[in-house]
């Protein structure tokens, strides 16, 4: 299969996506042949196997109606948007996305969107307002698609079931940006000189507002009045307001690392600490590498958890309703008080993360999906 990927960025630029298309593609391109499409205004590392153009710009969104003579350029079988609004056009608009895709497909090719997001929602004045284009963008992308993934099962029937006129979307999850290097924890520490009876409370990722933050303050304090020897190491780019959530208590945030040391300080963490305010889900990719690095985890169950979590809750994690602070806590204190649970727990996450989040299993889904719809015309 020729397949076509529309990307944000890619690596050296700090985005999530542009790590996903990199791990997608590492496990697709011995089989498949693969270009990447990314905008004029990113720099980026080669993937050895895998053509990489420029052929449209984030500062004139209208140049994405290139993307139809670069598909047939390529000679594509399959043009997959990777779709994030705000990734093709300050403050998510760009109305001319879905008339370039409508234009791949008079072409002769097939056109695919995978959303990572879809539209803001409804939160303050500044999304109400950006909502109404990102929503009709999101809905005529739908519509113009042969085949549609979304990366947690709740979009499905809170946002695109309304709708009419497209392809029923397929789950897709994604994985772990960071690779498991599989170090010891007492080397681990040792490189970030943890003391041994320390007790590390951590998180992994970028400070945002689904993240319900004042559970991380409260965790560690809790283990405090508990006697317990404990500290918090975050791992991420948002050091200050981090640093400034904890006060006097003790906190380790040296910033943004690459995904080697990124590694080390994950495996120096005895418990994990994913308070999302909609719930875990299959697109957290900062919780699924916990999972990935074996880490016992407390988490929350909300609206945007998918069906495969709760019958793995209280084995590969803890999970708690997300209004149920109280119950968060003490799902962290047992973890704190009995080591051998954490080492069973940890043991289930990676084995959960092994059945479902695993590049390999990601890309044939994705490529199992296109070619039984190309196998079908």
């Amino acid at each position: 299969m020729r397949l076509g990927i529309i990307a944000p960025a890619l690596p050296p630029q700090r985005d999530g996506i542009g790590d996903y298309i990199v791990n997608l593609v590492q496990v697709l391109k011995a089989q498949h042949s693969i270009a990447v499409f990314i905008p004029q205004e990113r720099t980026f590392h080669p993937i050895p196997g895998v053509e990489i153009a420029t052929p449209f710009s984030y500062s004139h969104p209208k140049s994405v109606l290139n993307l139809a003579k670069v598909a047939a350029d390529y000679k594509l079988d399959w043009l997959l948007l990777q779709y994030n609004p705000f990734s093709y056009g300050r403050w998510g608009f760009n109305p001319w996305l879905p008339y370039a895709m409508r234009a791949v497909k008079r072409q002769g090719i097939h056109f695919a969107v995978m959303f990572h997001e879809t539209f803001v929602p409804v939160l303050h004045w500044k999304f109400a307002i950006m909502t109404t284009w990102q929503r009709l963008q999101a809905r005529e992308l739908w519509r113009a698609s042969e085949r549609c993934f979304i990366s947690i099962e709740a979009w499905w029937h809170e946002q695109l079931a309304r709708w009419r006129g497209g392809p029923r979307p397929l789950h897709l999850p994604v994985g772990s940006n960071v690779p498991y290097l599989g170090i010891p924890p007492d080397q681990a520490r040792t490189r970030l000189s943890i003391p041994s009876d320390t007790l590390v409370l951590g998180y992994f990722g970028t400070v945002h507002g689904a993240l319900l933050m004042n559970r991380f303050h409260d965790a560690l304090k809790r283990l405090q009045s508990r006697s317990i020897p404990s500290l918090f190491l975050y791992i991420g780019p948002n050091n200050q307001e981090m640093c400034a959530l904890f006060d006097n208590l003790p906190i380790i945030a040296e910033g943004h690392c690459p995904p080697e040391e990124a590694s080390l300080r994950l495996s120096a963490i005895d418990i994990y600490l994913a308070p999302f305010v909609d719930g875990v889900s299959t697109r957290r990719s900062s919780y699924i590498t916990a999972l990935a690095h074996r880490l016992p985890s407390v988490g929350t169950i909300g609206v945007h958890t998918d069906s495969l979590w709760p019958p793995a809750n209280g084995k590969a994690f803890l999970l708690s309703p997300v209004e149920d602070e109280e119950a968060f806590l003490d799902a962290v204190t047992q973890l704190a008080l009995h080591p051998e649970r954490r080492t069973a727990v940890g043991l289930e996450a990676r084995t959960f993360y092994e059945a479902h989040f695993r590049w390999e299993q990601i890309g044939a889904q994705l490529i199992s999906h296109l070619a039984q719809e190309v196998g079908n015309e």
